[in-house]
């Protein structure tokens, strides 16, 4: 799907710095249909407050890029906004989150055509909010973008803007305290990142490389199923044709430090991003996350095969239900930061998660670098419990013996190999201590910092900005 020809609509958001569409892409249409249809549901319910709409995923899925293409690519969206406002967030320090404030007042007073504040008054975020208040009501009919948000204090700033405001973030639990401008129909999409089998070979066709369909299987595991990262591999296949054997016919997925990005995502590389989530969460949970590194990816595990293996304290008396509530508060967290994606039901109508395999893969690179005992627990933990399944003699009262026997007699076989590969793992550090080479190398050293790039448009930008006050 290719961007329209309208010069005015163009105009419209290339003055509003929308980012152009990159190629080559993957055209998602199920995806890119159902967030233009969530698009539309938000314009239309601006007199009711509920205009606000979460796109959501971990990194590297694709979320601005979707947004960028709904925006270039569907005419129907621009006859719903009359003007477009496009901010790059991706501040992760509550200091900066002025500038954010500051960027979206001169975007307003562009539009507008207004005087623009002195210097001294642009550090008061009070005065800001005030200001951008107002403004927001001479432009309900626009739309507002914040790209990559990871702060409550920003989200907590545009609580009485008027416009249309589209979010994309990692996390959805900076947004509980502004509920009220949501709605539970339409108000949140969350982008996976598992791409079908045709989609790949689309994508990889575009780099000129035409792939089986079980090549395609083999080039999505061994890019652990991101599209940031597939892109990447891609790239590196086309330039270093010795790599395609490795790729396309091994389905061995890679380590996550395999992998170094470089390219306008705005931190140096996914690693960086998943840190921010990870340092998001209470320290209990973060904690309790890691035991993931030695649970199968990408396998819809129910919260009855958590319980089984989470480091929760117990004093050895607690109902089943007890248990089955503090474990189920952690995963929540854990999905609203989109660490555990939900899935469908299972046959006996229980709630299952599933972790991404990028996550698994970089929590099993941490875990064994850190805490290399912990894999080796959690098999043996499995291993105690199907033995005491099969005795009929568990530690909590069994609601349901065949789901559960099920349930980790398929965790035990996955956490077998992940065992082994965690023993060859540790040897290897041990025996060596070095890290693997990147199969895909920067361009340039990544910053060891979390902090986001800036870009050229970011400059030119500040620079017309500033340019009133020069006249002056």
């Amino acid at each position: 799907m290719d961007s329209y020809e309208n010069a005015y609509i163009n105009d419209t958001l290339n003055r509003a710095f929308v980012p152009p569409l990159q190629h080559p892409r993957v055209c998602r249409e199920n995806e890119l249909n159902q967030l233009v249809h969530q698009i539309k549901q938000c314009a239309n319910a601006a007199e009711d407050g509920k205009n606000w709409l979460v796109l959501h995923g971990p990194p590297g899925t694709g979320k601005t890029k979707l947004l960028v293409q709904a925006l270039r690519c569907v005419p129907e969206i621009m006859g719903h906004f009359c003007d477009i406002i496009w901010i790059n967030d991706n501040t992760t320090e509550p200091t900066r989150a002025i500038t954010v404030f500051s960027d979206l007042y001169f975007s307003m007073a562009s539009l507008l055509d207004g005087d623009i504040m002195s210097t001294a008054k642009l550090t008061n975020e009070t005065v800001l909010r005030d200001h951008v208040t107002r403004m927001s009501a001479l432009l309900s009919k626009g739309l507002i973008v914040i790209d990559g948000v990871y702060l409550k204090s920003v989200v907590d700033f545009l609580i009485s803007v008027k416009c249309t405001v589209i979010f994309t973030t990692c996390s959805t639990d900076i947004f509980e305290s502004v509920r009220h401008r949501f709605s539970d129909d339409y108000s949140f999409y969350r982008l996976g990142s598992f791409l079908s089998t045709n989609e790949v070979v689309s994508l990889a066709e575009a780099y000129s490389e035409r792939i089986t369909e079980n090549q395609a299987i083999a080039l999505s595991s061994n890019c652990l199923f991101n599209v940031a990262l597939l892109g990447k591999l891609l790239a590196a296949i086309k330039k270093h044709s010795h790599m395609k054997r490795s790729v396309l016919d091994n389905d061995d997925p890679k380590a996550f430090v395999s992998f170094k990005i470089s390219s306008s995502y705005p931190f140096a590389s996914l690693e960086e991003a998943i840190n921010v989530m990870y340092e998001s969460l209470d320290k209990s949970v973060a904690t309790a996350f890691e035991v993931c590194a030695a649970l199968p990816p990408a396998y819809p595990i129910p919260i009855d095969g958590f319980i089984f293996v989470w480091p929760v304290d117990f004093c050895g008396n607690e109902s089943r239900a007890n248990i089955m509530m503090e474990v189920t508060e952690d995963i929540m967290q854990l999905a609203d930061n989109n660490l555990l994606e939900p899935t469908e039901l299972d046959k006996w109508g229980n709630s299952c998660y599933r972790i991404h395999p990028m996550l698994q893969s970089y929590l099993f690179w941490r875990v064994n670098r850190t805490k290399p005992r912990m894999i080796e627990d959690v098999h043996t933990t499995i291993s105690q419990h199907l033995e005491s399944l099969e005795e009929e003699q568990t530690f909590i009262e069994l609601h349901n013996p065949e789901a559960q026997k099920e349930c980790v007699e398929a965790l035990k076989t996955a956490v077998d190999k992940i065992h082994r590969k965690s023993k060859n793992y540790v040897s290897t550090i041990t025996s060596t201590n070095t890290v693997q080479t990147p199969i895909v190398q920067n361009e340039e050293t990544p910053s060891s910092s979390s902090k986001p790039k800036r870009t050229i448009w970011y400059w030119i930008r500040k620079l017309l900005w500033f340019l009133p006050l020069f006249k002056a």
